[in-house]
């Protein structure tokens, strides 16, 4: 096998076929190893990517496309490139709006992260950027903040993580590396204290945070030894909390409360008899709050959101003919606003490898696209607030979208529950509106430090809040 970089022109070597008429299952090359949702032909419609590793049986490796067309029906080609492509992602990381692939190489001596510019379009821009060891977890955030894409990477056998930093324009800055004690088990990144730069999660051993500012990154210990960690807001206040999984025979799914910097409840959900993994927190009833999945061999499972950190019992779906599932991701596929899974398994070509389940927001997974559902995205999307910067000493602007001319009111809390000021309580215009709060309190006295509730009611309805931070 070559290294990435001696792959320059790709050509597509092999098709990948459905059973039958099925929109379920799918045959691809053997050795599927990861998968990811993303809209590859910016029809708006998502579309699948598997990466695969290298299968002796056909010597061959590389990438599958499956393209929808809108109503979940998948067309499939698939082209060789060189790498062990355990972890895919795409991501728009140049100055144009053609999704570009990120993916790995390893042949025991040679590390590398490879960059695939517009490879829709099957053009052969690819960069790579050699490790010291291969990288077991990659992810991509903003650590800098400067409105592009880095790549983030970890290696358990080398024990480190590091950062690739995205220039725009298709030129990188790195790798640079920061070493553990342990050997890191998952990676996550996001924005966890509001300052506009995503910060850096790991876990294994240890539970850290990597908070990243202008002058470098700040260590934080959060917990002990736990094995998947993912960052969301589980509580719709508008921040980022911490989701980890620790244990083996018996398996407890955590959820770390965000209460502002470095400030952490923690909050045991739920208890698993038996080994589990794949930890993902997708939205599967469209009611704004991330609920939790994970997989144990042939069972997803689902636990949904209450609300306030309550989850409902764990429900399960075994696909039907398709045993031994070894990773997964979401994706809404046929359109009507809930994911759905996209599984698959790294059998050989004698049988489907990926698997189709698709969602109609009430606990139901069927084989075929919901499409009857008549629900757009369009006519779900709600209001969102996004506050910056915060936390804040003086000034934060606060920008919210309402879908069309409401009567809003935006209100600030104090942690007692009394409103401390309205900064809007008439009809808006639809669209983004920026109001500014300076921090004062409706007499005009500067508010104590400390966190702040903001809360939007549309037409006498609350339908969003967030947790504001003055310092």
């Amino acid at each position: 096998m070559k290294p990435l970089k001696s792959i320059l022109n790709i050509a597509f070597l092999l098709l990948a076929f459905n059973t039958g008429d099925s929109k379920s299952e799918y045959i691809l090359p053997p050795q599927a190893s990861s998968v990811c949702a993303a809209d590859l032909n910016l029809d708006g419609n998502l579309d699948i990517v598997v990466g695969h590793s290298y299968s002796q049986l056909i010597d061959w490796t590389g990438i599958t496309m499956l393209i929808n067309d809108g109503n979940g029906y998948l067309a499939k080609d698939t082209f060789y490139l060189n790498g062990q492509h355990t972890k895919v992602l795409v991501d728009k990381l140049n100055n144009n709006d053609e999704p570009d692939l990120v993916t790995q190489y390893y042949d025991g001596i040679t590390s590398q992260i490879g960059i695939l510019f517009d490879f829709f379009e099957g053009q052969s821009n690819l960069v790579n950027l050699d490790l010291t060891s291969y990288a077991d977890y990659i992810s991509k955030g903003d650590v800098n903040g400067d409105g592009f894409s880095d790549i983030i990477f970890a290696s358990n056998n080398g024990k480190y993580w590091g950062v690739i930093y995205n220039e725009g324009t298709g030129n990188f800055t790195g790798p640079s590396y920061y070493s553990t004690e342990y050997w890191p088990n998952d990676l996550a990144v996001g924005d966890i204290d509001g300052n506009g730069r995503d910060d850096i999660a790991l876990c294994g051993t240890d539970t850290e945070i990597y908070y990243s500012f202008e002058s470098g990154f700040e260590y934080f210990l959060l917990s002990g030894i736990e094995h998947d960690i993912e960052l969301d807001d589980m509580d719709n206040d508008g921040d980022l909390d911490v989701i980890t999984v620790w244990g083996a025979f018996v398996t407890t799914y955590i959820i770390y409360e965000n209460l502002g910097y470095q400030n952490f409840e923690q909050n045991i959900i739920f208890s698993f008899q038996g080994a589990s993994g794949g930890l993902l927190t997708p939205d599967l009833n469209n009611d704004s709050l991330p609920d939790i999945t994970f997989m144990d061999g042939v069972k997803f499972y689902f636990l949904y959101n209450l609300g306030n950190f309550e989850f409902s019992e764990s429900d399960t779906i075994t696909p039907a003919n398709f045993p031994y599932s070894t990773n997964y991701c979401w994706g809404d596929l046929d359109n009507n606003s809930f994911p759905d899974i996209i599984a698959f398994k790294e059998m050989g070509t004698c049988a489907p490898n990926l698997k189709v389940l698709f969602n109609d927001g009430n606990g139901n997974f069927g084989e075929n696209p919901i499409t009857a559902t008549e629900i757009t995205k369009a006519k779900n999307q709600k209001p969102n607030i996004t506050c910056y910067p915060n936390p804040f000493t003086s000034e934060t602007n606060i920008e919210i979208n309402l879908e069309e001319k409401s009567f809003a009111e935006i209100s600030i809390y104090d942690l007692y529950g009394k409103k401390v000021k309205n900064l809007i309580y008439n009809t808006t215009k639809g669209g983004s509106n920026t109001i500014k709060w300076d921090g004062l309190d409706y007499g005009g006295e500067s508010c104590e430090p400390g966190p702040y509730l903001l809360t939007l009611t549309v037409n006498g309805n609350i339908i969003k809040t967030a947790k504001l931070i003055k310092h």
